[in-house]
């Protein structure tokens, strides 16, 4: 379908998407790879990603990507997708796959 640069704040927000199955996630904060300070980001679907006091959610440090479905197995109802970030400047990079 294509892909999506998004900002991630300190405090957990819904990532705005458009109907689509999947999402593979990115951190792409500092550009690509590792860059010394450069943020961390929780991302968790279906509810929202915490850092503290226990994180939820799958922790991407820059440079790391994971594949996200975002439809609830039980019901294949779409989900949400959820991001915070543990410093500042954080941003993710979004490659939505559709059906």
């Amino acid at each position: 379908m294509g892909d999506a640069v998004v900002s991630v704040g300190q405090v957990c927000a819904e990532i705005p998407l458009p109907p689509v199955s999947a999402v593979q996630v990115l951190n792409s904060s500092g550009g690509l790879g590792d860059r010394a300070g450069a943020p961390d980001v929780v991302v968790n679907q279906g509810s929202a990603a915490a850092l503290t006091p226990q994180q939820v959610g799958c922790r991407l440090r820059p440079g790391e990507f994971h594949v996200f479905p975002l439809t609830s197995p039980a019901t294949g109802k779409p989900v949400a997708l959820y991001a915070i970030a543990d410093g500042p400047e954080a941003e993710l990079t979004l490659l939505l796959t559709d059906d």
